[in-house]
């Protein structure tokens, strides 16, 4: 059951009684209140319930009592604390927390919930000890909090349960380990991989795959092997990761596997490999009784060019699995050969339109001119898919013949339409055009949005006004598309018409519109985009950004100031870059304070804002950030540095000689010998003996 099911279980549970019939909403609180304090635990339930529901402030300290009485029933308590969670207020939210202490699991778990909605810091430091709560749920709805707040303080809290006893918290705390992709957590994890509940084993797999870090390589090797057949795929796509010479054997042996899964990731992953004894056991796969597995071995086989391929891929052209047959003429696309054009060209007679489109997309990619007849004629497929695979495979057949046959198909599927006039598109013809513009008023959104697109780069005056009529369309497709075209043409009208959009109730359309005004830098759309800096969606935001600095104005520091704490990184890190070519006084503090920032692209922004004024600060602090976690705000401090020729860094950056990192290491070595003038290499003992000398 998910936490909001718990909460509603628990309300229905204690709360569904009878409204009392009270007359008037003050004298229901009035009464709702008294039954707060009697011993009937029904009543006392519904009561907490309807006060909570009216909101009413008086209702607050009665229920805070209730909530707090250590004699009252649990329910009781359970439904008062409920209930302070429908308030947005001070005490309300500290009689939550006071709640987390409760001896009952359930008043717990439900003065989780409200409590996971207040920003900041200190929920994360209230849930922290939740995590090793005695109650299963109340444990899960922690972690769940502690996952949503993304801070790095919780990387340690993970860590310390991962020897929790329930499986099913294991595996939370190994998921919630994987968005900070920190480097420390890669031993534990690792030893995860070995846990005794195979579905924890394929959680920490997941997680610890992607770093491809030596250590854990062997941990990995053996997991190919596990009893359970998802671990040995999950590990399988893991180890395939690796330049290891050893994940070919261990998946050349997967490939002998009893469960078909594994057989079938074995042959994905072979394809990549490219290894000389690769070749010849993927052959052998395509006579696998199950015929994923011979899907998988086809798909690895478009990495090989080898002529031997043919003969072997060509027999399943009989295949009696439509899957397999769709994949041989995949793999075809990817073998010019005529025999190979031939099976296309059979192949778009086969019954299962899936061959067919697959045949179809193969004779576009080899492009040869005698495949030109067969795709016409396959864009009158009585399967839309196919028609529309025909239509984007002619694009390859770009010619007079083409572009008529085109412009006679009157599809009644309007995605085939739409691809249709997205290939027409292409040609500089009169006919075209005209057709693009009679497009505009098809009844059917996709249509209208292809051929917005089609005129964009025409220019054509006729679509103009066409255009700004679809500015209201009800698709925000068409909208979007509308205001591409119009932009090219510099109307003066277009401003006018984009404002209102700025209000659309589809953040897309708001967020498209917001960067059109950026392009026109109209004073009067100034104010406008500073109000779109406030927009809940966070691309109509970064856009106002940009679309404000394209008007060159310092007076742009002083609107994106607050924008260093919107609750987006990336439109803190692009409010920082913008802010910080204009050098003023007052935006230097606010950036440096960006170096605390818990995500490492506002932090490298942060300095890189910093690195644009010409202050001795820049050095002190660029030298404190050569300790940072990140390897990407090292460099950033050492390039900080190394351009300031900062004599105190070289002792830093001799001690960065010995960073994990190589990218980092090279970084230092490269810029000592451009301060310094030296030329030690990455030779930490060499550099030092020559300071001390010095």
């Amino acid at each position: 059951m998910t936490h909001r099911g718990i909460w509603w279980m628990l309300t229905a549970l204690f709360c569904w009684f009878t409204v009392l019939p009270v007359s008037g909403q003050q004298d229901a609180i009035s009464v709702n209140i008294a039954l707060l304090a009697g011993k009937d635990v029904a009543q006392q339930a519904s009561a907490a319930r309807q006060l909570g529901q009216s909101k009413d402030p008086k209702a607050i300290g009665p229920l805070i009592a209730l909530a707090q009485d250590k004699k009252a029933n649990a329910q009781a308590r359970v439904a008062a604390v409920g209930a302070l969670g429908q308030f947005a207020d001070a005490k309300a939210t500290e009689a939550l927390k006071a709640a987390l202490q409760d001896a009952d699991p359930y008043v717990r778990l439900v003065a989780c919930w409200p409590l996971m909605r207040v920003k900041g810091a200190a929920p994360v430091d209230l849930f922290i000890p939740l995590v090793g709560d005695p109650n299963a749920d109340v444990r899960a709805l922690a972690i769940d909090a502690l996952i949503q707040s993304r801070d790095p303080r919780t990387v340690a809290v993970f860590l310390a349960n991962l020897k929790d006893p329930e499986p099913k918290t294991r595996i939370a705390m190994i998921t919630a380990l994987a968005p900070f992709k920190d480097p420390a957590t890669v031993a534990p994890l690792t030893e995860a991989v070995k846990d005794t509940d195979p579905t924890v084993r394929l959680a920490a797999i997941r997680v610890v795959g992607p770093f491809k870090a030596p250590e854990s390589l062997e941990t990995l090797l053996a997991a190919v092997k596990d009893p359970d057949p998802a671990v040995r795929q999950t590990a399988l796509d893991a180890v395939a990761g690796y330049t290891d010479p050893r994940r070919v054997t261990v998946t050349l042996e997967a490939l002998g596997d009893e469960e078909v899964k594994v057989r079938a990731a074995a042959a994905r992953n072979l394809g990549a490999f490219k290894a000389p004894q690769t070749l010849d056991a993927l052959l052998a796969r395509l006579k696998d009784p199950e015929p994923t597995v011979r899907q998988s071995a086809l798909g690895a086989l478009r990495n090989f060019k080898e002529p031997r391929i043919l003969d072997a891929v060509l027999p399943l052209a009989k295949d009696p699995e439509a899957t397999v047959r769709a994949a041989l003429y995949d793999t075809l696309a990817q073998l010019p050969d005529p025999r190979g054009l031939e099976a296309c060209g059979k192949a778009l007679a086969d019954t299962e339109f899936s061959v067919r489109n697959a045949a179809t997309r193969a004779l576009g990619v080899l492009k040869d001119p005698q495949s030109i007849d067969l795709l016409l004629k396959m864009l009158r497929d009585e399967n839309e898919q196919v028609r529309i695979s025909a239509a984007i495979a002619v694009r390859n057949y770009k010619g007079p013949r083409v572009m008529d046959e085109l412009l006679q198909v009157q599809d009644p599927n309007d995605t085939v339409r739409a691809t249709i006039i997205d290939t027409l598109a292409a040609y500089q013809d009169a006919r075209v055009t005209d057709a693009l513009l009679a497009a505009l008023k098809d009844l059917e959104w996709r249509p209208r949005a292809s051929a917005l697109r089609g005129l964009t780069p025409l220019k054509e005056p006729r679509a103009l006004n066409r255009a700004f009529e679809l500015l209201a369309d009800p698709v925000l497709q068409v909208r979007n598309a509308a205001l591409g075209t119009l932009l090219p043409f510099n109307d003066p009208r277009t401003v006018a018409a984009v404002r209102p959009l700025l209000k659309d109730a589809d953040p897309g359309v708001r967020a498209s519109a917001t960067r059109a005004l950026g392009n026109f830098k109209d004073p009067l759309a100034w104010d406008d985009l500073v109000g779109m800096l406030k927009d809940s969606e966070w691309s109509a935001r970064n856009n106002a950004i940009w679309s404000l600095n394209q008007y060159k104005d310092a007076k742009v520091v002083a609107v994106l100031l607050p924008l260093f704490t919107d609750a987006n990184p990336d439109i803190r890190a692009n409010a920082i870059r913008t802010v910080a070519p204009h050098k003023t006084p007052e935006a230097w503090q606010p950036i440096a304070e960006r170096l605390k920032d818990s995500e490492t692209r506002v932090r490298v922004a942060a300095l890189w804002g910093l690195r644009q004024y010409d202050d001795p600060r820049v050095a002190e602090t660029a030298l404190g950030m050569l300790a940072d976690k990140d390897e990407a705000v090292r460099r950033e401090a050492i390039g900080a540095l190394r351009e300031r020729k900062s004599q105190e860094a070289v002792k830093p950056l001799i001690a960065l000689l010995a960073d994990p990192v190589p990218g980092v290491v090279n970084y230092a070595a490269d810029s000592l010998q451009y301060i310094t003038g030296q030329r030690f290499g990455k030779d930490a003992a060499k550099w030092t003996a020559w300071v001390e000398k010095k």
